[in-house]
Order: C-alpha cells, then structure tokens, then sequence
C-alpha cells in the first residue's frame, strides 16, 4: 500500500486532485452518493480529503463525515482543509478527523 508520508509527495498528491478530470470524479461520486442534510458518511482513502470537505459541506447541517487513510500526513492534510472549508469547521463539525 502507498502512504504519503513527506509534504513534497502530498503537495503533488493535492495538485492532482485539483485537475478538471479529478473534479469531475469527484462530482460524480458525489451525485451518485446523493448525500442530504443530516447524513453520516465514512471516506477510506481519504487522500487530502477534498472528497470528504465536499460530502461535509452536503450533509451539513447536522450530518457527519468521517474521513481515515493509512497515512498520518494525509490525515492532517484533511484536517487542515477541513478547517477552512465551509461546513467543515469547529462551529459545524460536519467533518471528523479520526483519533490517533
């Protein structure tokens, strides 16, 4: 299994999410997943976890996501982007980083 474990390989991982192809996936398992307001979710593999950010802006109010990887970097990388994205914050705890 790869983990990412250095920022260099993180910071490459995040460029490539943010191309036109990978947005569009991601809009496409977002459609398909149909998330609502007050749902609960589990994102495994969670990358830099735009993904996750995403389906917590769309389970809020109320919802949750919880977002796990085997790396720790990209566990915090979530965690940071959670952090300022909308619906994603302390106030609105749509998004859950794991413990540990």
């Amino acid at each position: 299994m790869r983990t990412f474990t250095d920022a260099r390989a993180l910071a490459d991982l995040d460029r490539r999410y943010s191309t036109l192809q990978l947005v569009d996936q991601r809009r496409r398992v977002r459609e398909i997943v149909a998330a609502r307001a007050g749902e609960a979710g589990l994102d495994v593999g969670c990358g830099p976890g735009f993904l996750a950010c995403e389906l917590a802006a769309e389970v809020a109010p109320g919802g949750r996501i919880v977002a796990i990887d085997a790396s720790s970097h990209s566990v915090e990388a979530t965690a940071a982007r959670a952090e300022v994205w909308p619906a994603a914050t302390r106030e609105n705890p749509a998004f859950t980083p794991p413990n540990g």
